[in-house]
Parts: C-alpha cells; structure tokens; sequence
C-alpha cells in the first residue's frame, strides 16, 4: 500500500507496451471500541486505461 497521505502511487512490474485498466479507492485506519484498529474504505474510481510506454 502506498504511504498515508499518498497522493501517487507507482505500480512496478508492470509491462511496456501494455495498456492496463486500473481503479482507486481511499481509505483510512481509524480506531474502534477497544482501541481495535480497522481500514475504511470508500469507493471504487470508474475504470481507467493506463498505457505504459
């Protein structure tokens, strides 16, 4: 997972040439009852085409 706050993210391994469809969603960690620490998460983006050179 990228790093709090992040607002970028680079996704390795991926191959040149290729177009990939890719989605994003935020989140946070919060703390529930009893100091339980959980991820909410939104939504997902509409689908994107990413071409990587």
């Amino acid at each position: 997972m990228p790093p709090e706050g992040a607002a970028e993210h680079t996704i390795k391994g991926l191959d040149g040439g290729v177009s990939y469809e890719v989605r994003v969603r935020a989140y946070v960690t919060t703390l529930l009852l009893m100091q339980v620490e959980t991820n909410i998460y939104g939504e997902y983006s509409d689908p994107l085409t990413v071409a990587v050179p």
